[in-house]
């Protein structure tokens, strides 16, 4: 693991805290303990890893976007019945689990009309969700929609453009890819987190840790913001 790696070459040069986007795997849940173990503040921001040491995680409530996509897929898809696909950047992201947690349960309770299916792991290389999802549509033709978790979009976007079938989309984060899509109508609503402010947090976090001072919990709440074609900034 990169992560593990880093944590490794740092040493004690690491300091009194680390932010850090977590990988779900031992072997980080491992590094972040040793850490602890040493007295070294930790704070996750984005991805999250709660089974390990970590004092804080920074990010928006996960599970909450994965439904907020579900509730907005299930509107813009008008087929009485069709499959959903879910592409993913990676399956050891926590956050890519979480929201497929949240998307699943809208699915299962709201949309028993729709049948979702296996989730597309594209490593998050753009030519690798493309030729993998180009080649699940190539051969169903009951897709009627699609919620992308994050991670390889613009191969998500050009594998629909590709498409003979009406797909709906939802995905993860404005990119100039995206904002491209949603102004062209392949992407109809796109769930963005603020990554500047979730890094601003991370820092005053663990500033406010290492110096045992109190956080702010309003001012380090991140938003999940929905942006479409009529309201993109």
């Amino acid at each position: 693991q990169a992560i593990v790696e880093v944590i490794e070459r740092l040493g004690d040069d690491i300091g009194d805290g680390l932010a850090l986007v977590a990988v779900e795997s031992q072997a980080v849940r491992d590094s972040v303990n040793a850490l602890r173990a040493r007295g070294v503040r930790v704070v996750t921001f984005i991805s999250d890893i709660p089974n390990s040491q970590r004092q804080r995680f920074v990010g928006i409530d996960n599970v909450a976007a994965g439904r907020v996509a579900g509730s907005l897929l299930k509107r813009f898809i008008s087929a009485p019945s069709g499959d959903v696909a879910v592409v993913a950047g990676s399956s050891t992201l926590r956050d890519h689990v979480e929201r497929r947690m949240g998307f699943e349960q809208v699915m299962r309770t709201e949309c028993r009309h729709l049948n979702v299916l296996p989730w597309i792991e594209g490593e998050e290389m753009a030519g690798v969700v493309e030729e993998k999802l180009s080649k699940l549509i190539a051969g169903n033709p009951n897709i009627v929609g699609l919620y992308s978790l994050g991670g390889g979009t613009r191969g998500v976007i050009g594998a629909i453009d590709s498409a003979e079938q009406k797909i709906s989309m939802v995905t993860t984060e404005l990119s100039q890819h995206t904002r491209a899509a949603l102004i062209s109508g392949t992407v109809d609503a796109v769930l963005v987190q603020d990554p500047s402010h979730e890094v601003r947090s991370a820092i005053r976090v663990l500033r406010a840790l290492v110096d045992e001072a109190p956080i702010n919990e309003k001012q380090e709440r991140i938003r999940i913001e929905i942006f479409m074609r009529d309201n993109l900034p």
